[in-house]
């Protein structure tokens, strides 16, 4: 059969004859490698590749269609197959994210690093983060915490943190509680504009410490934010919970005082 040669901004057509394949290559045995430089166009349906091959893109490629919903570009798979994404280095592949069906009727995205599964996203049951140095933020680029949010947090049924004593060394009982309380200054204040934000939550009258203030006196519960791609680097932030125990001590240490002056009336 004759070779054909087009020129730049020809186009050559194959007619539909039932029954037929078009081969690409040196012949039917041997399939060098094809460089379609002005693209490859399917209109209309139409199947490349067999069951074990299929087409292979080496550089970038773009897939695209009318903007309707009808008219998306669409992959299938059956079962549990679906899309797969690696890194290649020479015979080397590693797989850098999966789009698939986890069960039936639902998907599952997940991504890996270093080869091993670290997010898993599923549409009907447990997602996770799996490693230890994963960090996760909603509406901040701030990566200094595992979970970091740029807004308000409203849960429900939320766990206690872990407590156990087996996981704790240096334990001591608190000192100097009540000094520590009596030296604190509980103040109301609204915040900024800037940082309220017109969030419901933020607006009016809240109750709380100054950090900096919290800060000369209980050093441990106050921290700063050293993230510094974060908006608000170096600000101060302050754990709250970690003033109970000492409202405790500093309760017991009151009652005890007013018991010897109960017992000296």
């Amino acid at each position: 059969m004759a070779s054909i040669t087009l020129s730049e901004n020809e186009k050559y057509t194959f007619g539909r004859i039932t029954g037929a394949s078009v081969i690409l290559g040196a012949s039917d045995h041997v399939h060098a490698e094809q460089k379609f430089r002005k693209g490859l166009e399917i209109t209309g349906s139409g199947t490349i590749g067999t069951e074990g091959s299929g087409l292979r893109l080496k550089g970038d490629a773009r897939f695209g269609g009318p903007n309707a919903d009808s008219s998306l570009v669409q992959i299938f798979a059956d079962s549990s197959h679906g899309l797969e994404i690696k890194d290649s280095t020479g015979t080397n592949e590693r797989r850098l994210v999966l789009l698939s069906e986890y069960s039936s009727e639902e998907g599952r995205v997940s991504l890996y690093s270093g080869g091993g599964e670290t997010i898993r996203l599923r549409a009907n049951n447990h997602s996770f983060l799996s490693q230890a140095t994963t960090t996760l933020s909603i509406c901040t680029p701030t990566e200094a915490d595992e979970l970091n949010v740029n807004g308000d947090v409203n849960a429900d049924n939320i766990s206690g943190g872990i407590s156990d004593q087996r996981l704790k060394k240096n334990i001591n009982d608190i000192s100097g509680s009540l000094d520590s309380i009596n030296s604190l200054r509980g103040v109301t204040f609204e915040w900024i504009d800037d940082y309220a934000n017109n969030r419901t939550t933020r607006l009016g009258t809240k109750y709380g410490f100054i950090a900096q203030e919290v800060e000369s006196i209980l050093p441990s519960i106050v921290g700063t934010k050293a993230a510094e791609d974060s908006e608000y680097h170096g600000y101060k932030n302050l754990s709250y919970t970690q003033v109970v125990p000492i409202l405790v001590e500093a309760v017991k240490e009151l009652t005890a005082r007013i018991k010897v002056l109960e017992g000296n009336s």
